[in-house]
């Protein structure tokens, strides 16, 4: 019984020193899964102990079957390299809009065209999440989608719903899934995504 007893406080304590240094969880600690909470929506679930990390992100990336090259589709580092400033001020806005009828704000940076949507999510709760078109010219085309603040996405400390907005994620393909800290990729994964039709 002591043995036990000390295990757990040995693992409770290596647990907060995850939690205090930040330190990414093993890279198959996370799974990808596909449901659908109501008619017409898809819900993208990541189970990924998330809330160990400061300031983390989710980044989505749709590749069409046109693609050239799969493996092409790298993540953009978003929210470490540009949610900052007015763009925060503008993220926490369209967060603010959520609570009621929702937004819809245009964004470009570094020559990209996004949108910030402010919805309820299918958990009910105001979220924000950035999304783009990647155009049929790009060899990796399809769409994007950046979740920030996820506790609203979350259900506990381990997972997350995230809804993929049907007017850019329309097409199926291929699902490239970055787990980030910052700038660095903690957790990737990818999942056949079967899209919403047209």
């Amino acid at each position: 019984m002591v043995r036990l007893v000390t295990a757990l406080v040995v693992a409770i304590c290596l647990l907060g020193c995850l939690v205090d240094l930040g330190v990414a969880a093993p890279p198959d600690a996370g799974v990808l899964s596909l449901v659908q909470p109501r008619i017409g929506q898809q819900t993208l679930l990541v189970e990924y102990p998330w809330k160990v990390h400061q300031r983390p992100s989710v980044e989505v990336r749709l590749v069409t079957k046109d693609a050239i090259d799969q493996s092409g589709a790298r993540p953009l580092f978003f929210v470490n390299e540009h949610v900052k400033g007015e763009l925060l001020v503008k993220v926490y806005q369209c967060l603010d809009a959520a609570e009621g009828t929702g937004t819809t704000e245009p964004l470009d940076v570094d020559d990209i065209e996004m949108e910030i949507l402010g919805r309820r999510n299918s958990l009910g709760k105001p979220s924000v999440c950035l999304v783009r078109t990647v155009p049929g010219d790009d060899p990796t085309p399809g769409a994007g989608a950046i979740f920030c603040h996820l506790q609203a996405w979350s259900t506990n400390q381990a997972m997350l719903c995230l809804d993929l907005p049907r007017p850019y994620f329309s097409e199926s393909g291929q699902l490239h899934v970055w787990f980030l800290r910052g700038d660095k990729v903690v957790w990737e994964e990818q999942i056949d995504w079967p899209g919403y039709g047209k």
